[in-house]
Order: C-alpha cells, then structure tokens, then sequence
C-alpha cells in the first residue's frame, strides 16, 4: 500500500479534538506518549498504525499549543528535547531495519 500514511493522517485529523484535550493536561500527554514509545519499541504496535505515530503528531501539536509553556514546566526543555530525538531516532532505525 504505497500511501498508506494518508489514511493514518485521516485517523489522526479525526482524532484532533480528542487530542487537543489531551494537549491540554501535559502530565496525560507524557504518559500517553510515554506508553506508546514502550508499545513500539516493544514491537506491539504496527508502522502503519496511526497509534505509531501519535507521540509525533502531539509532539508538533505541543509546539503551536499555548500549553508548551506548561509543558515545559513539567519538563526541563532539555530533557522534552533529548526524548523527541531519541523517540525520532526510534522511528528511523526501526524503520530501516523492517524495509531489510
């Protein structure tokens, strides 16, 4: 399935409100992303699941949100900083070792 993003990027429009409120309690938002780098990096849930991809999305959404200042609060700038990375980096290596 060539563009199979688009339907997870549908899956995650829909999902915008429920993920604005989410937003809005940081110490929610943490821990559903924490989880789910568990859950991925534990192989339980699929590349092409748009739950793969919600740490990511909320982690844009945080940046435009007027909560980020609360959210650093909770969270050194630094260590939200070092977490995306290696959450990224995540993504990428494992990425590449499903295509081979």
């Amino acid at each position: 399935m060539p563009l199979w993003f688009i339907r997870e990027l549908m899956a995650l429009s829909l999902l915008a409100p429920l993920f604005w409120q989410i937003l809005k309690r940081p110490v929610i938002a943490i821990t559903l992303c924490l989880a789910i780098l568990v859950l991925t990096t534990m192989g339980l849930v699929p590349y092409r699941s748009f739950v793969y991809w919600i740490p990511v999305y909320l982690l844009g959404a945080s940046c435009n949100n007027v909560c980020w200042d609360r959210l650093v609060d909770v969270l050194n700038r630094n260590i939200a900083q070092i977490a995306g990375g290696l959450y990224c980096c995540i993504l990428f290596l494992r990425g590449i070792c499903q295509t081979a």
